[in-house]
């Protein structure tokens, strides 16, 4: 049988190492462009496509404040770092 490794368990891992892989690739596109606008001086980003739970976690985590703007199937968050 081809696909015996197939298992709950396995399926479980894997999941998880995909969603680690993609919040990575999230946060360092998210960081670079925060890392941008502040040296052209400004206070927040806005973001327009979808991101994961736990990317928007690790980014409150760090102290950014995430506003969702987001309606009828669009995206569009703006993240600040100032009050």
């Amino acid at each position: 049988m081809e696909y015996e490794y197939v298992t709950a368990e396995w399926a479980k891992k894997r999941s998880k190492e995909l969603l680690e892989i993609i919040v990575s690739a999230e946060l360092e596109d998210i960081l670079s462009s925060i890392e941008d606008a502040v040296e052209g001086r400004k206070d927040c980003i806005y973001i327009v496509s979808e991101l994961e739970f736990e990317t928007l976690g690790e980014l409150e985590k760090r102290g950014f404040k995430i506003e969702d703007n987001s309606r009828d199937g669009t995206y569009d968050l703006k993240l600040t770092w100032k009050n």
